[in-house]
């Protein structure tokens, strides 16, 4: 993520106002949240819970890395983006457990 958003410019060829760089912002967080807690670097039972406050700061320490750099600039609207993909991860993965562990009882009793 870092790398990417250390080129002076990034061109997208997309027409204006479709947002589509927003939504590049949300899945690269969805799924950096998703690797995070795939990856056992924090533990299972307390990853949900601090899975978004990190995700937070990372996403917040890439928008204020772009500062100096000539044709970049901190958008809230990419932090926003950034934030709505990783709650949409925690949720998601809050569900997924969820029916893993459903799944695993309903296992267990019969």
């Amino acid at each position: 993520m870092l790398v990417l958003t250390s080129y002076p410019t990034l061109k997208l060829n997309t027409p204006s106002g479709w947002g589509l760089d927003k939504v590049a912002h949300f899945f690269v967080y969805f799924f950096w949240t998703i690797l995070l807690y795939l990856s056992g670097i924090l533990k299972k039972d307390i990853a949900v819970k601090w899975i978004i406050p990190i995700g937070m700061c990372i996403s917040l320490l890439d928008e204020i890395h772009q500062i100096p750099i000539k044709g970049r600039f901190f958008s809230i609207y990419d932090f926003i983006a950034d934030i709505c993909g990783i709650v949409v991860a925690a949720l998601t993965i809050l569900l997924l457990r969820k029916r893993c562990i459903l799944l695993q009882e309903r296992n267990e009793n019969e």
